[in-house]
């Protein structure tokens, strides 16, 4: 009878060890997995982002987790005085605040890198301690033919439109030019207004390249506005021959 009942407490003791081993091999498994996710976390978060793409699709929570952000486009638009930076990031077009991070003067075509890092706040990009380094001089991309009556509502788009000149003036510091399209589309040129009478564009019928944006008015409505990087963005395709009043 003795030797019946050590042998069932040596089979308990046996399975109770067994148990043992099994609970400690589970609790060493939890601890390794913990490490391999907290190894992977700390990978994706150490890891540079390189596209704008990228930094779009981060939700709040990823923003705020301060990541490396390398981005590399083309100078699309650049006017110190009005606050303007529109960049290319391959096909993405967007405006950056320019001010605090150019240092020197950009011209449009230069590639541009912006570095920074993510965080949770209300703007595009969703970048702060951003700053610009010149990479290189360059040419401004080929760009998009669109009429005016298909000129986009929203998003910024590099476009080339042929459009009559209804009004031209410069009393912003920039030449103002309101397009005979009835939508009220208005065009500015960045940089300093041409010495000769702006008024010699109204009547004329110019071929211009720019970024499509919006302005918003003392009312607060909005208008189409497109912004030409400079004057060699502007081409005359036809000069003004007509009176003003028989203009559209």
């Amino acid at each position: 009878m003795l030797a019946l009942v050590n042998e069932t407490q040596n089979m308990n003791n046996s399975a109770s060890n067994s148990d043992s081993r099994r609970a400690a091999l589970a609790v060493l498994a939890a601890l390794v997995g913990c490490q391999v996710l907290v190894e992977r976390l700390s990978a994706a978060n150490s890891e540079v982002i390189t596209t704008l793409s990228h930094v779009q699709a981060l939700a709040p929570r990823q923003l705020a987790e301060a990541r490396a952000v390398d981005l590399q486009g083309t100078v699309l638009c650049y006017d110190s005085d009005w606050h303007q930076l529109f960049m290319q990031f391959q096909q993405e077009i967007t405006y950056v605040e320019p001010q605090g991070i150019v240092t020197g003067e950009l011209r449009p075509g230069d590639t541009v890198r912006l570095t920074g890092v993510t965080a949770a706040v209300d703007k595009n990009p969703p970048l702060t301690s951003l700053k610009a380094h010149l990479v290189s001089h360059g040419s401004l991309p080929p760009s998009r033919s669109i009429e005016l009556s298909a000129f986009p509502q929203a998003g910024a788009y590099w476009v080339e439109l042929t459009a009559s000149v209804r009004m031209a003036e410069t009393s912003r510091g920039r030449l103002g030019l309101a397009l005979a399209d009835g939508g009220g589309t208005v065009a500015y040129v960045m940089g300093a207004p041409p010495t000769n009478d702006c008024k010699s564009y109204a009547g004329s019928v110019l071929r211009l390249r720019g970024i499509t944006t919006s302005q918003t008015l003392a009312n607060g409505r909005t208008r189409p506005m497109l912004l030409v990087p400079s004057l060699a963005q502007v081409s005359v395709v036809e000069a003004a021959s007509a009176p003003l009043g028989s203009i559209p």
